[in-house]
């Protein structure tokens, strides 16, 4: 099947234009559904073969040259978990789906609220009381039908972490308490997978990476058994849409980062601080 499904996505390939003028063979949306029925498999097996065979799904070409066919392979051939799915996590889970992540695992057991209107994407008046995990779902396969998603309607604790992050390559912490950031630290440092964290309060916000072996959050909120406080200033400051948007941009390409190797240009060890009251962003060493 395979040999025969290579064949023809060879034959039906068109050409396009790149914006250097260069032209491409690719593959449109329509004809990976229609190749997806016709061999009884889905979409990612068929924008697997393509991209293996040097044919580019047209949905990424905005994506190419940044990222070449291997860079979009292997995004596609990743798995994340994004846990929390509220202002950050809807903001990354739109980032990573149109980026082409194959595999998301989108975790969180709440529900929205009306407060959740002013910065949280896939919270919409008729979404009101939706659970987070399957609205988020919902929008990832109307994005890219290609990828696979799992909607997890419950919250991670050290019970279910290593369940509900098993088998993944990076996982994004978009949550909103400390105690609960340890809590996913924890449980990623013990499955030995890099972990991608942030958080915002009114204009400011902060992200880093933290891999297993680092000393990771505690660097940032001191340690965890000394907490006094479950949640940080945001109690006080809100959390305002262009920070939230702004952060949770840069948390996904940390994330992307990670999954292309790109290990020299990550925030490992240190803290990108984001103040948009001023305009500054500082990277500080995390020691």
């Amino acid at each position: 099947m395979l040999s025969e499904l290579k064949s023809i996505i060879e034959n039906v390939a068109l050409p396009k234009q790149m914006p250097d003028g260069a032209l491409e063979p690719t593959l449109s949306v329509a004809q990976i559904e229609e190749l997806a029925i016709r061999f009884g498999t889905d979409g990612k097996t068929i924008e697997v073969t393509a991209l293996e065979n040097g044919i580019l799904p047209e949905r990424y070409l905005r994506n190419f040259k940044s990222f070449n066919l291997s860079d979009q392979l292997r995004l596609l051939k990743s798995k994340v978990a994004v846990v929390g799915l509220g202002g950050l996590g809807g903001t990354v889970l739109e980032w990573l789906t149109r980026a082409g992540v194959g595999h998301l695992n989108l975790i969180d057991g709440d529900r929205f609220e009306d407060h959740n209107l002013n910065r949280q994407l896939l919270c919409t008046q008729n979404r009101l009381g939706t659970a987070k995990a399957r609205a988020a779902a919902e929008r990832a396969c109307r994005i890219n039908s290609s990828l696979t998603v799992e909607a997890h309607t419950e919250f991670l604790t050290a019970q279910n972490a290593a369940r509900l992050v098993s088998e993944c390559h990076v996982v994004v912490d978009c949550l909103d308490t400390i105690p609960s950031r340890f809590a996913v630290e924890a449980a990623v440092k013990t499955a030995g997978i890099p972990l991608v964290s942030a958080a915002v309060a009114g204009l400011t916000g902060h992200i880093t990476t933290v891999f297993p072996q680092d000393r990771g959050l505690e660097l940032i909120y001191g340690p965890a058994h000394e907490l006094k406080e479950a949640k940080g200033v945001e109690t006080i400051l809100g959390n305002l849409p262009p920070t939230v948007g702004l952060i949770a941009s840069i948390q996904s390409a940390e994330v992307i980062k990670v999954l292309l190797g790109q290990d020299d240009q990550l925030l490992r060890n240190q803290m990108l601080m984001v103040d948009l009251s001023s305009n500054t962003y500082e990277v500080l060493k995390l020691i």
